[in-house]
């Protein structure tokens, strides 16, 4: 007798941690920048430099990178600074060997002036650590070589990752500034965002396409050195290679826009009005399979005692993957101090989600667009402000089934932002987020992988009748039934002339001990 087995490769969470820190530090500006008068707009981003996994816990370092664009006197300068962190997110249960995924928000980001050459920044980042565990389990599927054996089987159906990779996708070009507007001198300030991102997978390949918004504030070789702005969308279509990447594969994919070179370049007349572009990608790259295995839940003997080995096992099922789009409005109003608006030149935003919380067909998502917007005022001395505020957001994403237990991997995008001036000191603002959700259930399967045979109980099976009568009590299966009295199921259906496997309560059956007495 041989127990003929199948490797499986199974996938379980580990848990999650999600920690919040603060960055508070003072930042001095080079001997090389003009001091600073005054603050106009200002950015940042995490970078992650290290996920140290050890027992118990992970050690992270990465850095905010953080800009000031700002004015003195009356030109407009900008400045870069780097303010490194490091962080210890506690995982119970968690080894070395485990996966981890890093992500973060930016819950609030504030930089004010102290005084010409110093700058305070203070950031509140929220860190969550997914851990998760793929390994190798071997499971019977079948007996051979005894034909006494009978056994029986169940499908397992599960959801492993099949493919986990990092990799970039360039993005190139070369654009031209409209005719009416002057030559480049500096360039002060460029905002790149990602919109109407799609990610697909394809045999050996990951298909990216999508949208960048581009929005570079320039100094004019213009006789009055004029401040000037210039919009483009640049479109994005990258077909990453991806071995062992296939169509049927469920996506899991974090985007962020990172490394960018932009420089200004002569057109064809030697005049400086083309922007050479070069903006880096980076993907964390996690596809799922679902997959199917039938596999031994039960295993006997009519004519020998024997006892199926078995192990329990944690595993992940995909529930769904459902994407979203939620809309959101609402209008923002200047302070008194601020100066009035001639023009916006420029909107931005990020999304986070504040909360996520599992009801009994969905997932209620809370969060909000955190909106910053450049714009030209009636102020000579003041030309250029910034305005910044929040606009909430709710949705529900349709989810039957999905039970407290189960994991949810969500990421989140803003496809669009407008904004439009209704009056001197108010604007209308309207932003598209798209939800993106994978659903898992987490489960547990006991699997046989062996199978002892015992000594024969002799006086066990000589005490069987060898014909009895029996009704069908609820719960009962043919196979339970064949397996208490040592026959089989094929038997049990050829004495009472059963077409199929259904029984009902109360049915009367004939049994006949198969094993021969001895």
């Amino acid at each position: 007798m041989e127990i003929v087995k199948r490797n499986m490769q199974l996938t379980c969470s580990k848990g999650r941690s999600i920690t919040q820190i603060t960055i508070d530090d003072d930042f001095n500006v080079p001997d090389v920048k003009e001091d600073v008068e005054r603050i106009i707009k200002y950015d940042g981003n995490v970078q992650t430099e290290q996920v140290r996994v050890l027992e118990n816990r992970a050690g992270i370092k990465g850095k905010l990178a953080f800009r000031v664009l700002y004015g003195e006197n009356n030109a407009i300068h900008s400045v870069k600074g780097i303010i490194p962190f490091e962080e210890t997110m506690n995982v119970d249960g968690l080894i070395p060997e485990d996966e981890t995924r890093l992500s973060y928000e930016m819950e609030d980001l504030t930089i004010t002036l102290i005084n010409s050459r110093k700058i305070s920044v203070k950031a509140v980042l929220t860190l969550t650590l997914e851990a998760e565990r793929t390994q190798e389990e071997e499971a019977g599927i079948e007996v051979e070589g005894d034909n006494d054996v009978q056994y029986m089987t169940s499908r397992l159906i599960f959801t492993p990752v099949a493919l986990k990779t990092k990799d970039t996708c360039r993005v190139k070009d070369e654009l031209e500034l409209s005719g009416n507007k002057p030559d480049i001198a500096e360039i002060l300030w460029d905002q790149a965002q990602l919109r109407s991102m799609e990610l697909r997978p394809m045999e050996g390949k990951l298909g990216l396409r999508g949208e960048l918004f581009l929005f570079v504030l320039y100094r004019g070789a213009d006789e009055n050195n004029s401040v000037q702005w210039t919009e483009h969308t640049v479109p994005i279509s990258c077909a990453i290679d991806c071995p062992g990447c296939q169509e049927d594969m469920v996506p899991y994919i974090r985007l962020n826009l990172s490394g960018n070179d932009i420089e200004v370049k002569a057109d064809y007349d030697g005049e400086q009005r083309v922007l050479g572009i070069e903006y880096i990608i980076d993907l964390d790259i996690c596809l799922y399979e679902e997959r199917q295995a039938d596999i031994m839940s039960d295993v006997y003997s009519a004519v020998k005692d024997m006892e199926p080995v078995t192990k329990r096992v944690p595993y992940e099922q995909l529930l769904l993957r459902n994407s979203a789009k939620c809309r959101a409005a609402d209008r923002m109003k200047l302070k008194k101090e601020q100066p009035r608006i001639l023009q916006i030149c420029n909107s931005s935003g990020s999304v986070r989600i504040d909360e996520i919380q599992a009801t009994e067909d969905g997932l209620n998502v809370e969060g909000a667009v955190a909106v910053s917007l450049l714009y030209a005022a009636l102020d000579d001395k003041e030309p250029f402000q910034m305005l910044s505020g929040v606009l909430p957001f709710s949705h529900k994403i349709e989810a039957p089934g999905i039970t407290p237990d189960c994991i949810w991997h969500m990421e989140c995008m803003l496809e669009q932002l407008n904004a439009v001036m209704t009056n001197s000191d108010e604007i209308e603002i309207k932003a598209v987020i798209s939800l993106d959700a994978l659903i898992m259930r987490q489960l547990e399967a006991e699997i046989i992988t062996d199978v002892t045979v015992k000594p024969y109980d002799e006086e066990k099976i000589q005490a069987l009748p060898g014909i009895v009568g029996y009704v069908v009590k609820p719960g009962d299966t043919l196979w339970k039934i064949a397996k208490n009295f040592y026959s089989t199921v094929d038997s049990i259906k050829t004495i009472n002339e059963l077409k199929d496997d259904k029984i009902h309560p109360g049915d009367r059956l004939v049994l006949m001990k198969k094993v021969e007495e001895l």
